[in-house]
C-alpha cells in the first residue's frame, strides 16, 4: 500500500533533476543538511553549506563533511553574497 502523501503520484512526467555543475546552497548543517550536501555532491553539484552556528559548535559536522568537494563552508551566519552566487 502506498502512503497517501507519496510524491510518486503525478511525478512520472517530470523531467529528471539535473544537478551536475549547478551551484547549490545547503542551509543548516544538522543531520538532514549533511545528508543533502552529501547527496548533492554525489550528483555532481557544486555545493556550498551555511550554518548560523559558530565553527566551534560545528566541529563534528564539519569533520564529517571533509571528504566532500564543497566549494564553501560558511559558519556564524548566512551571508547574502553566498546566497546570490547560487543556481539553486
Amino acid at each position: 500500500m502506498e502512503h497517501p502523501g507519496s510524491l510518486k503520484k503525478g511525478t512520472e512526467n517530470l523531467p529528471p533533476l539535473r544537478l551536475r555543475d549547478k551551484k547549490v546552497l545547503v542551509v543548516g548543517l544538522g543531520i538532514s543538511g549533511e545528508a543533502v550536501a552529501s547527496f548533492l555532491c554525489r550528483q555532481g553539484a557544486l555545493v556550498s553549506v551555511s550554518d548560523h552556528r559558530p565553527a566551534d559548535e560545528l566541529v563534528d559536522s564539519i569533520g564529517r563533511l571533509q571528504s566532500l568537494p564543497l566549494l564553501t563552508i560558511e559558519t556564524g551566519g548566512h551571508s547574502q553574497e553566498l546566497f546570490l552566487r547560487q543556481d539553486l
